[in-house]
């Protein structure tokens, strides 16, 4: 029986100045400006950094979609789709297939005849660049994004199978460990397929108990779990919560909202997210010629 929803998850990120983040402690507080049934908007000009999180379920029909949905905030700055080719599919697929104006594309796995694909999209002005970890975990994507005060975000984006491996589940805990070490900032998000935890109690269900491994893994990560609601439904079962989003600080995310579905499938989540990246401003030719204009009048 086919899902009745996948997921998308939306959320923004604060960007602080040197003298704001010099006061900011070690788990900053972060403020929600979104709500149900929009994505989240910038209520101080480039003071946040928008993002979406998407369980896509096939990219290729839902890309009118979300280029409407995007066309809601054009200070979207983050994009991670995970899911991105179907799961019978006969053509080979290429990042130049999704591409979206004004972002860098990385993608992982689209290329070949296995697997379900990821895309993270950045806007170029964040400077993102791709990040190459030593895990050999079949299907993520991974990049870097400079911050202040000479600071990183290792962002990564996940997909788990159902059916995946002990070899392969095991690669995905070294995975883990590894990104969650890497940098100042850790955002870890994805479709990780773990239908049998209780986030509010951070404690397996009594009959999945094969969960448990995932679950230390997060523990001994030091990371935090954001999304307690569920996120994914079957017709006759009970909902579960199978998109998550991993941080290695409690406060990062906060007000996590569920958004209207893209397409049949999608439900989308919002939140705020803190990374003290540095917008920089690419100006339009008509812009710099005004800037031009009024300093020689």
């Amino acid at each position: 029986m086919k899902n009745t929803n996948s997921s998308v998850h939306s959320f923004t990120a604060p960007l602080l100045n040197s003298a704001q983040h010099e006061k900011t402690t070690n788990a900053p507080s972060v403020r929600s400006t979104c709500s149900n049934n929009t994505l989240p908007k910038s209520t101080f000009g480039h003071s946040y950094l928008n993002c979406l999180v998407l369980n896509a379920d096939t990219l290729s029909n839902k890309m009118h979609e979300l280029q409407s949905l995007l066309s809601q905030d054009t200070n979207l700055d983050i994009i991670i789709i995970n899911e991105v080719k179907p799961k019978n599919h006969r053509y080979q697929m290429a990042a130049v297939d999704f591409a979206l104006e004004g972002y860098s594309t990385f993608c992982n796995n689209l290329d070949s005849n296995t697997g379900r694909g990821l895309i993270i999209y950045t806007k170029h002005y964040l400077e993102a660049s791709p990040l190459d970890l030593a895990s050999e975990f079949s299907e993520y994507v991974s990049v870097k994004i400079p911050l202040k005060k000479h600071k990183m975000l290792t962002l990564v984006g996940i997909y788990k199978s159902p059916d995946t491996t002990d070899d392969n589940e095991t690669r995905l805990f070294e995975l883990i460990k590894e990104a969650s070490n890497f940098s100042s900032h850790v955002l870890i998000t994805g479709d990780f397929n773990y239908p049998g935890i209780d986030w509010d109690t951070l404690q397996p269900y009594a009959h999945s108990t094969k969960n448990t491994p995932f679950l230390e893994c997060v523990r001994d990560s030091y990371l935090w779990q954001h999304v307690t609601s569920p996120t994914r439904g079957r017709l006759g079962q009970n909902p579960s919560t199978l998109d998550l989003i991993l941080t290695n600080e409690e406060q990062m995310v906060e007000n996590l909202n569920m958004l209207s579905p893209l397409g049949k499938k999608v439900i989308t989540l919002a939140s705020n997210f803190i990374s003290y990246a540095t917008k920089k401003k690419y100006l339009s030719q008509e812009e710099y010629f005004s800037m031009t204009r009024e300093s020689t009048t």
